[in-house]
């Protein structure tokens, strides 16, 4: 799964998020930036509409970026923020370590924790918790499945702390990253591939779960989309898996800055 030499454009567009990352960032510094652990990259930024009645609890989008477990950053994709946060809701961008300096594992258990110390504050910071959208895109959309299949009892929690959860051009099936052109960077090993791969580690979730993937992505993608539909449809988990007309692995992020599309519109109508 050579993405970069299957999607001829992508290192186009990649460059241009960080270019759009960085000028949104410098532009609009987020209202918030937290550091969850011990590393420089364990942090995530908060951006909170600027408009707000006296009282009143914000809906937000917690976004996980992809990148294949071992490159871009939070402030590449904090443009991102502009579309949410005009329709009053606010974007959360979180970061975390990356390979080869840790495995996925650890990055799995990174997120998590940014999720739990995220949510411990919620309320403080102006949100609602009761009205979370957890994405991600790429490695982000595999590390917001494995987010939602953790066991939030540990956390205190009763039920799963989301109200949704979406991935775009999500891997759920570590065995075709083992085998990848970036095996050696990424050092995934049998026990990962079993450990945090979503389609082994599935069980019933009362969380609804949307995954899209782009018409123009590698086969692969498209077939573990197809496997992880009928694996939580026959677990009677409610979910929508649907793939996007025009789009590629990297384009369909750009649904996130238009917020127009059926399948945006009917989950921001809900938050």
């Amino acid at each position: 799964m050579d993405l970069r030499s299957y999607t001829p454009d992508s290192m186009i567009i990649t460059e241009g998020w960080i270019v759009k990352g960085k000028e949104y960032s410098s532009q609009n510094p987020p209202s918030i930036s937290f550091s969850y652990g011990s590393s420089e990259r364990q942090s995530f930024d908060l951006y909170l509409p600027k408009k707000q009645k006296r009282g009143e609890a914000f809906p937000a989008v917690v976004f996980i970026h992809g990148g294949y477990w071992k490159s871009f950053e939070k402030a590449d994709f904090s443009f991102l923020a502009e579309a949410f946060l005009k329709q009053g809701i606010a974007f959360v961008s979180i970061d975390y370590d990356l390979a080869p300096n840790v495995s996925i594992d650890v990055i799995v258990a990174q997120v998590r924790k940014a999720l739990a110390c995220f949510l411990d504050h919620a309320k403080n910071w102006q949100l609602d918790p009761d009205r979370l959208l957890l994405s991600g895109h790429s490695a982000g959309g595999h590390l917001a499945l494995m987010t939602l299949l953790h066991d939030w009892s540990s956390h205190g929690y009763s039920a799963i702390p989301f109200k949704s959860v979406l991935s775009l051009s999500g891997l759920y099936d570590l065995e075709a990253a083992r085998l990848c052109l970036h095996r050696d960077i990424l050092c995934i090993t049998a026990e990962i591939v079993e450990s945090c791969s979503p389609l082994r580690q599935l069980q019933p979730n009362a969380t609804p779960l949307f995954c899209l993937v782009g018409e123009g992505e590698p086969q692969e993608f498209k077939l573990q989309q197809q496997e992880l539909a009928a694996a939580w449809a026959g677990l009677g988990n409610s979910g929508v898996f649907q793939q996007v007309e025009g789009h590629n692995h990297f384009t369909i992020l750009d649904l996130f800055k238009e917020l127009s599309s059926p399948q945006l519109q009917g989950l921001i109508s809900q938050l």
